[in-house]
């Protein structure tokens, strides 16, 4: 029995927005009206491959996906259009928001960031020795990216990073998050 099942199998991230809930796949990104007991491939617009991640800022759900860059939507998922304008990664695997900054952490060529909510996107990796960036996450002004050799941090909203040192032996970041205390 395949109920609630997410159409296209494996998900790669979840998120929640507008009384949906969402699931990046192997095929884009399905959404949920009922909690999960049923899902659709909500694709309309997108292209179908890999969502590896959603982030929800402002009135967007944004999907990161291995080989098609940025999509957004603005209807709860209904029409997802391309927002990848400046980006030079098709392959997006986080997304933070810092200040009225939206990070992106792209496989191979760092972090992008954008001020208007994604329309348009700038490099920055200032500082970046590692552009294999495969998670990222904000508190406030400070940013952190998760590379292939660690954790950068950045105390200006993305704009410059700088190497954190990791007291483990094999320092390939893949999800890292930054909580209040």
């Amino acid at each position: 029995d395949h109920a609630g099942a997410v159409p296209n199998g494996l998900s790669f991230a979840l998120g929640v927005g507008a009384g949906r809930l969402f699931a990046g796949t192997g095929g884009g990104v399905a959404v949920s009206a009922d909690s999960g007991g049923t899902w659709n491939a909500g694709i309309e617009g997108m292209h179908n491959g890999t969502a590896l991640s959603l982030y929800s800022y402002g009135p967007y759900l944004f999907a990161g996906t291995n080989e098609w860059g940025v999509w957004r939507t603005s209807d709860a998922g209904s029409y997802w259009a391309r927002s990848s304008n400046g980006l030079t990664s098709r392959s997006i695997y986080g997304f933070a928001a810092s200040g009225n900054r939206l990070l992106a952490a792209t496989n191979g060529q760092g972090v992008f960031a954008s001020t208007d909510s994604g329309a348009n996107w700038s490099d920055a990796s200032s500082g970046l020795t590692n552009l294999s960036v495969f998670s990222i996450a904000a508190n406030g002004t400070y940013g952190y990216a998760g590379t292939t050799s660690g954790i950068f941090r950045s105390t200006d909203g993305g704009t410059t990073w700088s190497a954190a040192a990791l007291p483990v032996t094999t320092p390939f970041v893949y999800g890292i998050a930054a909580i209040d205390s």
